[in-house]
Order: C-alpha cells, then sequence, then structure tokens
C-alpha cells in the first residue's frame, strides 16, 4: 500500500509532466495521488485541465466533478466545470447550473454572471439572457465606478449592451405589433447605445443606426 504522505508529491510531479507537455504520465501520477488520498481536490481539479488540454471534455467533467465534490465551498471548482460542460454540445444545462453553483459560492473571478447569459443566448433564452446580461453590466459598472475592472471587464460591457439595446428593440417591436405600444422598451434600448456611443468599433457604428430607428420609430408616436 502507498503511504498517504506521497499524494500532494504525486500532485507536484504530475505538474511537473504538465509543464514538459508529458501527458501521459501527468495523468498516471495524479491517478496516484487520488488512489493515495481520495479527497485531494488539487489532483482531481489537475486531471481535469489534462484532459481539457487534450480536448477530451466528457472526461474532463468526471474530474471537475470531483474536485467539486470535495471542494464544494470554492468557486472556481465549479467554474471550471461550468467552463468545460459549456464545450460539449447539449450540456448548456449542466453549464448554467454549474456556473450559477459558482456565483452562489462567491465567483472568485466575477465572470459567473457573463458566462450564464452567454449560454442563455446560445440556447435561445434570450429573456433569461437579457436578465443576466443586465446584472453583470451592472456588476460590472460599479466596479469600475471604484476604480476596478480591467480590458475583460470593458469587454463583457460592450457585449452587455450590445445585446440589451438590441434585445430592448425587438421587444419593443414585438409589443408594438401586438398593439401594446414599444416605446417604453425603445427608450430603454436607446439608454443602452449611449453607453456603446464612447466604445470605437463596430458596436458604435451599431449603436448610432440603431438610435436613428429608435427616434424614427418614436417621433411616430
Amino acid at each position: 500500500m502507498i503511504d498517504g504522505g506521497y499524494g500532494s508529491g504525486y500532485t507536484l510531479m504530475g505538474h511537473e509532466y504538465v509543464e514538459c507537455k508529458n501527458y501521459g504520465k501527468a495523468i498516471e501520477v495524479y491517478r496516484k495521488a487520488v488512489e493515495v488520498n481520495n479527497k485531494d481536490y488539487r489532483a482531481w481539479y489537475a486531471l481535469g485541465q489534462t484532459f481539457e488540454i487534450l480536448k477530451m471534455s466528457g472526461k474532463a467533467v468526471y474530474y471537475y466533478q470531483n474536485a467539486a465534490r470535495w471542494r464544494k465551498e470554492d468557486s472556481r471548482m465549479w467554474s471550471a466545470l461550468g467552463e468545460c460542460y459549456g464545450t460539449i454540445p447539449g450540456r448548456e444545462m449542466d453549464a448554467i447550473k454549474a456556473w450559477k453553483f459558482a456565483r452562489s459560492m462567491g465567483d472568485k473571478e466575477k465572470i459567473a454572471c457573463g458566462k450564464i447569459a452567454e449560454l442563455y443566448r446560445e440556447i435561445g433564452e434570450r429573456e433569461k439572457a437579457g436578465k443576466w446580461y443586465r446584472l453583470n453590466v451592472e456588476e460590472k459598472e460599479r466596479e469600475r465606478k471604484k476604480g476596478g475592472g480591467g480590458e475583460r471587464e470593458l469587454e463583457e460591457m460592450v457585449e452587455g449592451w450590445s445585446f440589451l439595446a438590441n434585445w430592448e428593440w425587438e421587444k419593443g417591436e414585438e409589443e408594438e405589433r401586438e398593439g401594446k405600444g414599444g416605446e417604453e422598451r425603445w427608450r430603454r434600448a436607446k439608454e443602452w447605445c449611449w453607453k456603446l456611443m464612447d466604445v470605437v468599433g463596430k458596436q458604435r457604428e451599431m449603436a448610432k443606426s440603431l438610435l436613428v430607428r429608435i427616434e424614427e420609430r418614436l417621433q411616430e408616436k
């Protein structure tokens, strides 16, 4: 029987094999680490990462599940699981569940909201996507007001503003066709468009074009 004290040593050895791109040996020693200590979340997590490098997401999910099982309160385990599920066609809802759990565990990387929004958009749940995009941009805007955030956060805000501007416009058009009027939706779309006017690139041009259409619609009322 292997001495339990060697478990962490196997994990460190596995990291060295990964750095040398000897993934077969890395997997071998990581598995020895969990054989020694089944609760070693670091080894389970490392196995998940290694199988992701090998583009074997189905196997990676199993190892991330075990990492999350033994480190349930660590949002990074759930983020890894959510990211991995997101690469597997048909597992979008599993990815969303994992990201929501990451958020409930503190979301250390502050990326869960944006990931959830993107996944809902991908499966056509635009109403839910809108809710999560709004939540994400509001959080990112608060962070930037405090002097935090960087390029990634700005990119997420731009993506959110763009989605919300188009979504509110489309909902306004839908409500207009149903005889409910779409003014309130168009005004919201206008607010999101104005946020994009300080951005350089195609999103700004999209916002300018949409603002013209919104103004035309509002003047018709």
